[in-house]
């Protein structure tokens, strides 16, 4: 079995009109918000295998705080340019290149890629992911992630800060 937990970040803050997009950091309710949805991520679901991020700078900020919860170093986190303002396509191909060797993976993204990916994925109909929001997808009957496609995941849980 697969299992895919998708991300978006920690709410950004929009205060320094020189940053461009990828480089807006979390303001402070996302550095607030970050830490509590990791730590009770890794409460629930104590193994995962690896963690994929946007190159975003709030993304990254977002899956430091994941790996953080996990003691994972942050050079080990996957950062991956094609999930930057990416539609669900692009998304989906990034974890169908994952290695097989990983059970349960993390991709930290943006709206409005992953909202669609859960629901292509999961034949769901969320109108969107809020930030700090984490949605857990199984694939019961996967065993390489080339074969995730679309209606072939169950939603097993999304949650909230």
């Amino acid at each position: 079995m697969k299992r895919l937990f998708v991300i978006r970040h920690a709410k950004s803050d929009w205060s320094d009109a020189a940053l461009t997009d990828k480089q807006r950091t979390l303001n402070a309710r996302g550095l607030r918000e970050a830490p509590i949805m990791a730590a009770a991520l890794v409460k629930d679901y104590p193994q995962i295998d690896h963690i994929i991020s946007s190159s975003a700078v709030r993304t990254q900020q977002t899956a430091q705080h994941v790996a953080d919860a996990y003691g994972i170093s942050h050079d080990q986190i996957q950062l991956c340019d094609e999930i930057y303002e990416a539609p669900y396509e692009q998304l989906l191909k990034v974890v169908n290149t994952c290695s097989n060797e990983h059970s349960a993976i993390i991709l930290v993204g943006h709206m409005p890629g992953v909202t669609l990916l859960v629901n292509s994925l999961a034949d769901e109909n969320l109108s969107m992911s809020p930030t700090s929001s984490v949605t857990v997808i199984d694939f019961p009957y996967i065993t390489s992630w080339e074969e995730v496609s679309q209606g072939t995941g169950t939603l097993k849980e999304f949650r909230v800060v």
